[in-house]
């Protein structure tokens, strides 16, 4: 495992890239006679994220790592119901795998309070050091190592927007509030378009079923654009987003 915790952006190549190097040695250094078992808690649905799965498991064969012979993945997903998640962990950690992955917040918190020994493995959750998770980038500490989440400062993308649409004067920010760094990451951007003069007002959808009241609302503010604060339900809802 990687004691550093490195920070880019969630792109699937990256993501892939960065859990063959924390789990490859894993998998090489295991005894003959054991497989090791990746448990992968998700908040969403598998269909939203198979196709990382795929790659993961392409990734690993590229390296001579062959799933259900060298390693077995072990796939929890809550289904966009939030709420299964503790369950979800605790079966993981019963079912004695050797390592989890998370790629999000609520995901995150539900392995770390199922376990302080198992390895746990970010793919980029927002700000694990501010949401409390990890002591620093640099020294994460305890049991929890990986890819963080984007590193571009607020203030730069909030001027790369305003080179795409010059007039915008109202920002959006979709966010899922029972996600802690995503509140974070609200707070951020106001404050960010509160220094450019631009107002940014957050609509919340916490459930698969509200996007079209959040929609309907944010086209009654009279919206111009949109920034949407990535999480599991946004992740595993980008289709319909």
């Amino acid at each position: 495992m990687k004691d550093k915790l490195t920070t880019a952006f969630l792109i699937a190549p990256v993501l892939v890239l960065m859990l063959v190097l924390c789990l490859g040695s894993f998998v090489a250094d295991a005894q003959q006679s054991t497989v090791p078992r990746v448990g992968f808690l998700a908040g969403g649905s598998p269909p939203a994220f198979q196709h990382l799965i795929e790659a993961f498991r392409q990734g690993m064969r590229e390296r001579g790592y062959i799933d259900g012979h060298d390693f077995v993945i072990e796939i929890r997903a809550a289904e966009g119901r939030f709420d299964r998640l503790p369950g979800l962990a605790a079966d993981l950690v019963r079912s004695k795998v050797d390592v989890i992955l998370v790629g999000a917040t609520a995901p995150l918190r539900a392995a770390k309070d199922a376990t302080n020994t198992i390895p746990i493995v970010i793919a980029g959750v927002g700000d694990p050091v501010g949401t409390g998770f990890i002591a620093s980038l640099e020294r994460p500490g305890g049991n929890i190592t990986g890819l963080a989440g984007s590193a571009v400062a607020k203030t730069r993308l909030l001027e790369l927007i305003k080179e795409a649409v010059p007039t915008m004067s109202r920002l959006a920010v979709l966010a899922n509030p029972g996600d802690a760094g995503a509140v974070r990451s609200v707070k951020d951007w106001q404050v960010v378009a509160s220094a450019a003069g631009i107002e940014a007002r957050p609509f919340e959808v916490d459930k698969p079923d509200g996007f079209e009241e959040a929609f309907a609302d944010m086209a009654r503010a009279r919206a111009d654009t949109l920034v949407v604060v990535g999480d599991a339900l946004m992740f595993s809802s980008r289709a319909r987003i």
